[in-house]
């Protein structure tokens, strides 16, 4: 049986997301880190609206997919210097594939989420390890888990968030899940409860993956922030970057960097500008983060990741702002 964290198994996801909006509160102050301007990286990527957005994975590049909701969507991958590599996905079976999320590992490795839609209109939801050499795709199928978000640890471990969803009934489940590239579920945890209000907290999140921990990050339901070891073990749970039930800001992106250093973008409807803030864990709070000689014409609204120090922000991720460190961290431990 998948061995999981017992204590995690007994709380329930509205009991910790309620215990930390009543303790934490953020406080916004001086700036915390500083990035500068560094170069455009052109992809040549053109982003489909109402699909899953990109994502930058630290050590391989920009990843996501292209021909989605067909018999073989293209995973591809964009590097550091801008060469693009394709990689078909099948199923062999002829069924429709939606993609809803791509990670990549630091090795190379790629992990698919998505669901397959057969000619008998039946839903498949299922999860995808293809090789660094991409000479072996291992496809699990998971009904009546539907993952949602998806990210592979620096152990080469696959993590995911999302839902069961049993003839539109949700059950008691498990919402965080690990696999190893074979398919194989090594762990569940954080429970969630038959049919709550909604959103559920999959929806929308964030999985990232730093040299010695995972991130889950929930714009949506809750606003809340949560870290584990690699083997599972809740390390931390913070509010998030949106003071708790406020609709002014939009959550538009997040990235953990290998130094643990979080940070989140979010753009102000009011002000009508966007920003991005770094959560400081010693003192509980968030801070904002300057952006140095950003062009007013490519104003970007979303985070993507880092690749090595740099950060990477993009608009439509046909164009992609590199930004390089330029005053030391300090709130990333």
């Amino acid at each position: 049986m998948p061995r999981s964290d017992g204590w995690l198994r007994s709380l329930s996801v509205l009991g910790l997301l309620a215990g930390l909006t009543a303790s934490v509160h953020p406080l916004f102050g001086q700036p915390a880190l500083r990035f500068e301007a560094a170069r455009e990286l052109r992809t040549g990527v053109v982003f489909q609206e109402g699909y899953f957005l990109p994502r930058w994975w630290n050590g391989l590049g920009l990843v996501g997919a292209e021909n989605n909701r067909t018999a073989e969507p293209v995973i591809y991958v964009v590097g550091a210097d801008g060469r693009r590599e394709d990689v078909r996905l099948g199923l062999g079976d002829g069924s429709v594939i939606e993609v809803y999320g791509v990670a990549g590992g630091a090795d190379g490795a790629l992990a698919v989420i998505g669901r397959a839609n057969n000619s008998d209109s039946s839903r498949e939801p299922f999860l995808a390890w293809i090789s660094p050499d991409r000479k072996q795709q291992n496809v699990t199928q998971l009904n009546p888990y539907f993952p949602g978000a998806v990210a592979i640890a620096a152990d080469g471990s696959v993590w995911t968030a999302g839902l069961v969803n049993v003839n539109d009934n949700i059950p008691d489940h498990m919402i965080i899940r690990r696999f190893d590239k074979s398919g194989k579920m090594l762990a569940a945890f954080f429970p969630w409860k038959a049919n709550p209000p909604h959103p559920h907290p999959a929806d929308s999140s964030y999985l990232l993956a730093s040299r010695d921990r995972v991130g889950w990050y929930l714009p949506l339901f809750g606003n809340g922030y949560f870290e584990f070891s690699l083997e599972g073990k809740l390390l931390g749970r913070f509010q998030g970057a949106r003071p708790a039930g406020d609709r002014r800001y939009e959550i538009t992106g997040a990235a953990l960097s290998e130094n643990d250093e979080l940070l989140v973008s979010r753009w102000d409807r009011q002000a009508r500008k966007w920003e991005v803030l770094c959560l400081d864990r010693a003192k509980r709070t968030w801070t904002p983060v300057q952006l140095a000689g950003e062009p007013a014409h490519r104003r970007s609204t979303r985070l993507l990741g880092f690749d090595g120090e740099n950060l990477l922000t993009s608009v439509d991720f046909g164009v992609i702002n590199y930004y390089k460190p330029q005053s030391p961290s300090g709130t990333g431990q």
